[in-house]
């Protein structure tokens, strides 16, 4: 069998591309932009997860509108003025699908309607002529198509399924169901959502969609008569996990592979009925997470409490990771948040001694475990706030809102040990900057944006670039096309990206014994809208091989111990042959891999 991995590793000293990498670090965390420059009043920017380059800001001029940046104060601009003067548009719902940044916001004459930036032009879409507005979101990407729920003429209260291919004739209506309640997750080439039956009203379940009218439908309804659709929708591999509710056991774990029949309960975690209520038990999951082919997420059951479980998908392969707090309870206040960096879990929780902190786990019992004491004592470091926690890349790195002894609270950031748990900058020298307010952080790229106090300023728009912690970071972009997976070829770095080491680059879903060739470069790529390309800006080949049985090859990279890489950006892709793929007809491509290497 071929070995995918190449016995000598190939050297970046040997690599023309060295002395371009070098000296290419940016900027340590800087203020943005001072978009009121009247003091102490700011512009109370907010930033989504994945915003991208766009956010929300007011100013006495404008009201609250769409902003646009790319990292540096001579780039970060008004996009527009949607709703005239000091009017406000008040723009949500960002996310980018591709290279496209998606978003709602009513400009006081359409009404809350649809809006597209390619990164060059805003696209505005009239779904519902007249002053109410669709009020559009939850996007997901499609086979070069944009799915997402919002309400129609036809159906001017409760939202339903659309489907756009970027322009105005594109954007239609797929069904008239009674109510789309969200949740929209790609499996594949197809779409799974939660909605109610348009006959039977009280008939909820999960449905799917291909993109097409003829093509979305209802899988399973999932309690005949009950209004229960399926909730927490989280894609693992080949398999989307969802909580749902049946009489006989309550709100339990399901999983579904994208047919009728490959729906099922996957363990009924809390089984019995409560002799008072009369009701079935439930362990209620919540906060489900994908970590590879596997979903991490709290529930509840009789022995170990609220505690936090893994499942692969099976009934022998759902467990307790860990019983934090030994006995019913669980931990005190449940959980606040818990996002997926790389391998490794990070969650805020009250264990009833230590108050709200940074807790993390690698899967196992003994890896499971409070990260720092930052303040102690029951009082905590960190506070109940939505978007708390940002994973930032794929090499176990979280940024996060936390206070200090003396109760000022700014940004940090962890890899999950103690060593690597540190205050990244004290923006507020005569108090707290209170980054996590207001959304909390967004990711784009290797940058952390989000809002903060300096007690001068007012609340601004801050970045941290990432580089300048010397921290390694590896994360995907773009999409792949072809191969065998749910969402095409997929690329993934194993090991941190750090000088003096080792970068070791899979790819996953690949067709099965075939050429492989793995692509570098220093810059990215736009393929156009719905475009499978190329994602490097003029790549060079950086390895030949072929794939396993199993549609997996990797290539390795020595990186020299130059302290003048720490900081700097490679790009990958893989291009894999196969006949009758998606490119010319004879290839496949993964989503692209931003390396930045670490101290």
């Amino acid at each position: 069998m071929t070995n995918t991995c190449p016995r000598t590793p190939t050297t970046l000293a040997a690599s023309p591309l060295l002395a371009s990498l070098l000296g290419a670090v940016l900027p340590a965390q800087s203020l943005l932009a001072d978009l009121v420059p009247a003091p102490a009043e700011g512009s109370a920017p907010q930033f989504a997860a994945d915003s991208g380059p766009l956010f929300s800001a007011t100013t006495p001029a404008t009201g609250r509108e769409p902003f646009l940046t790319d990292g540096t104060p001579a780039g970060t601009r008004l996009l527009a003025d949607l709703a005239a003067g000091a009017a406000s548009s008040d723009p949500s719902r960002f996310f980018r699908v591709g290279n496209d940044v998606w978003f709602n916001a009513d400009d006081g004459v359409r009404g809350r309607e649809l809006y597209r930036f390619d990164g060059t032009n805003l696209h505005t879409f009239d779904l519902i002529p007249g002053p109410q507005g669709a009020a559009p979101g939850e996007f997901v990407g499609l086979n070069g198509v944009v799915l997402f729920v919002g309400r129609s003429a036809a159906s001017p209260v409760v939202p339903i399924l659309w489907r756009t291919d970027g322009t105005l004739t594109g954007t239609r209506p797929l069904a008239t169901m009674q109510q789309v309640f969200g949740g929209l997750v790609r499996l594949g080439d197809k779409v799974l959502f939660a909605a109610t039956d348009p006959v039977a009203p009280f008939g909820g379940g999960l449905w799917v969609s291909d993109g097409t009218l003829a093509g979305t439908r209802r899988l399973v309804e999932m309690e005949p008569g009950a209004p229960s659709p399926a909730e927490l929708l989280t894609r693992a591999g080949d398999k989307v996990f969802f909580r749902a509710f049946q009489e006989a056991t309550g709100f339990e774990l399901w999983c579904t592979d994208g047919t009728e029949s490959g729906t099922r309960l996957v363990k009924d975690i809390n089984p019995g009925r409560d002799p008072i209520r009369g009701q079935a038990n439930s362990s209620t999951p919540a906060g489900l997470v994908a970590v590879r082919d596997s979903v991490y997420f709290f529930a509840s059951e009789r022995v170990a409490g609220r505690e936090l479980w893994v499942s692969d998908g099976t009934e022998a392969g759902t467990r307790l990771v860990a019983d934090t707090v030994p006995g019913p309870m669980g931990p005190f206040d449940a959980v606040l948040q818990i996002v997926a960096s790389g391998s490794r879990l990070f969650f805020v929780q009250d264990d009833g001694v230590h108050g709200h902190e940074l807790w993390t786990s690698d899967g196992t019992a003994f890896g499971t475990r409070m990260v720092q004491d930052l303040v102690v004592g029951r009082q905590g470091s960190i506070r109940r706030l939505a978007g708390v926690l940002a994973p930032v890349g794929s090499d176990g790195l979280v940024v996060f809102e936390a206070a200090d002894a003396a109760g000022d609270r700014e940004p940090w950031i962890s890899d999950g040990t103690i060593a690597g748990t540190r205050r990244l900058a004290d923006l507020n020298p005569a108090g707290s900057s209170n980054p996590g307010a207001d959304g909390g952080f967004a990711v784009w790229e290797r940058k952390v944006l989000f809002g903060a106090d300096d007690g001068v300023r007012g609340r601004e728009p801050w970045i941290l670039d990432v580089a300048d912690l010397g921290q390694p970071l590896a994360q995907t972009y773009g999409a792949g096309c072809g191969g065998d997976g749910p969402a095409g070829p997929r690329i993934e770095s194993r090991s941190p990206p750090r000088a003096g080491g080792f970068l070791s680059v899979w790819v996953n879903d690949a067709p099965a014994n075939r050429p492989a060739v793995l692509l570098w470069g220093q810059a990215k790529a736009d393929p156009g809208f719905g475009a499978c390309g190329i994602l490097l800006e003029s790549p060079d080949v950086f390895g030949v091989t072929v794939t396993l049985f199993n549609g997996q090859a990797a290539q390795n990279l020595s990186i020299p111990q130059v302290p003048a890489l720490v900081g700097v950006e490679i790009d990958f892709q893989w291009i894999l042959d196969q006949p009758g793929g998606p490119v010319l007809g004879v290839v496949a491509l993964s989503d692209g891999l931003q390396v930045v290497l670490g101290g």
